[in-house]
């Protein structure tokens, strides 16, 4: 079983790797879509529902890193990484809300 590593390319291969490159990708789009969702919850599309952005994005990260590190595979990563902030943005919002920032 290969083991992929983000910080050193272990297990992409070697030369310009486009999988590296996607899978770093994939983990911004995660990290940026926890922060929109909680600006649409402020005062956007979803405005009052509750909605936490730090299990949004603790989960989300979570995930796609796993994904990334167990199977190399960027597309499935993002999949469950998005999967992931709604996981932990909406069912963590249930428990335990983030503060406002629009009061």
């Amino acid at each position: 079983m290969t083991i992929y590593n983000l910080m050193t390319m272990d297990g992409f291969g070697s030369g310009f790797q486009v999988t590296w490159i996607a899978s770093w990708l994939s983990l911004m789009i995660v990290f940026f879509l926890a922060f929109i969702l909680r600006k649409q919850c402020d005062d956007g599309f979803l405005s009052g529902t509750n909605y936490n952005v730090w299990g949004a994005m603790a989960i989300g990260l979570i995930v796609d890193v796993a994904i990334i590190t167990f199977t190399g595979a960027p597309a499935w990563a993002l999949l469950g990484g998005l999967a992931g902030v709604a996981a932990g943005g909406f069912g963590i919002g249930l428990i335990a809300p983030s503060e406002s920032s629009s009061e």
